[in-house]
């Protein structure tokens, strides 16, 4: 015997009772970041960024334009040279400065992480985590620059391995 099943419904609960995890002071600048600068976006071109928990607005940013995109890229390829020069340890120091920046903050990236993507907080926590843990991975990684030697790898031709930043990467 066969039944037809017919269109279900499920209901979502919301923590419409439960603090906010972030308050309105807890948020960046609505602005783009571009070349260490905030820069206001297009007026009147703003998206709203929803904590899908509570489906509430919990802040509206500007949206990015192809102008704003060249922006970005020209002032990434125009860096490309300054980080090129840096020795490996003056790198390395960097990467470390931004993963204890991470860390000083860790509860407050967080809590946005979880209002933005309705994650339980304690997988923004361990996201959190792993991104320190990322930074200060390829802080040390790249102090190791040891690999394979340079050497005959294909008959008469010499292989040199040689590091160097490519700059800015667009995936098509």
């Amino acid at each position: 015997m066969s039944t037809a099943a017919g269109p279900t419904t499920a209901t979502v609960r919301r923590a419409a009772d439960a603090p906010p995890l972030i308050t309105a002071a807890d948020l960046p600048p609505a602005r783009h970041l571009i070349d260490g600068k905030f820069l206001d976006g297009s007026p009147g071109r703003v998206i709203d960024v929803v904590d899908p928990s509570t489906e509430n607005v919990i802040a509206r940013i500007p949206e990015g334009t192809a102008e704003d995109i060249d922006r970005a890229v020209a002032a990434a390829a125009a860096a490309k040279g300054q980080w090129a020069r840096l020795v490996p340890k003056e790198r390395s120091e960097l990467l470390h400065a931004i993963a204890d920046r991470l860390a000083e903050n860790t509860e407050l990236l967080s809590k946005l992480e979880s209002a933005n993507t309705g994650k339980p907080l304690a997988v923004s926590r361990d996201d959190v985590g792993m991104t320190i843990d990322t930074f200060r991975f390829m802080a040390g990684a790249l102090r190791a620059t040891t690999s394979m030697a340079a050497g005959d790898y294909a008959e008469n031709h010499l292989s040199v391995i040689l590091r160097e930043p490519l700059g800015v990467i667009r995936e098509w």
